[in-house]
């Protein structure tokens, strides 16, 4: 029995780790539509892909860190007795959600946060398929639905927390590739938002970063200042070293855009 048991877990662990692999290879949408990458039009097969670019580190670490939460939820005593105190298990559940946020772009692509009417209507699906995957952490599947959902609603703290981070990283990204000279320009979109249009007039540019990060701040206007003070200080350190000032428009009212 106990050998049945262990074959189904890493069954289990298998089908999830090659869900939470596929997510490597869905195209972030958004950073084509703004000019920084070229059109990949059908998607690329996955050995294709691999062998057009190889894989990053980290990718690799993302899935040494999936498989790494997944040991330690089926085979408890596998990285000790750590992992068995309560205040392990709540970041170990944030941990899990902030790894596979976005596995359910497996099934519905990455669908660009910028008033395309679509971005609303993919939570469903997204959560279908991110619960899926967590049907491999049987003791915490349904505390993890619930942050996933929280997550999505952005009604609690931890919820705003994740949202928070997640969409400041896009901008940390953007910021990372302005060191090498690599900007994203809002009006190389194929169709310009009235969401693009507000945060370039807000901004008073349309480079990608200062549009992306007036958004993030529009965004999370009104979260906890435990929140807020750290993302956006965050942001302040990194715009800072790679501009050497801070965007000239940051202290302006930022609005949210409405549709």
């Amino acid at each position: 029995m106990i050998i049945l048991d262990l074959r189904k877990v890493c069954e289990q662990i298998w089908d999830g780790y090659k869900l939470f692999a596929s997510t490597a290879y869905v195209s972030r949408k958004g950073f084509e539509l703004v000019g920084m990458t070229k059109e990949t039009g059908m998607p690329v097969p996955v050995a294709e892909t691999f062998e057009r670019r190889g894989e990053s580190g980290l990718e690799h670490q993302a899935k040494v860190a999936w498989l790494a939460v997944a040991f330690a939820e089926n085979f408890p005593m596998f990285f000790g007795e750590l992992f068995l105190s309560s205040v392990y298990e709540l970041f170990y559940e944030m941990l899990i959600v902030e790894l596979c946020h976005d596995v359910g772009e497996v099934a519905v692509g990455d669908i660009p946060d910028d008033g395309n009417a679509l971005h609303d209507t993919k939570d469903e699906a997204e959560r279908e398929v991110f619960n899926s995957l967590m049907h491999v952490f049987s003791r915490s599947d349904v505390r993890l639905a619930k942050m996933f959902l929280e997550f999505q609603n952005r009604n609690t703290p931890i919820g705003q927390a994740l949202y928070a981070l997640d969409k400041v990283e896009a901008v940390l990204t953007l910021l990372f590739l302005e060191q090498f000279d690599h900007y994203g320009v809002m009006d190389k979109k194929p169709l310009v938002t009235d969401s693009d249009r507000h945060f370039m007039r807000l901004a008073h540019t349309s480079c990608t970063t200062d549009c992306w990060a007036a958004h993030t701040k529009a965004l999370i206007q009104g979260y906890p200042k435990e929140v807020t003070a750290p993302v956006l200080e965050l942001l302040r350190v990194a715009v800072e070293d790679v501009r050497g000032e801070m965007f000239e428009w940051w202290d302006d009212e930022i609005s949210p855009y409405e549709k």
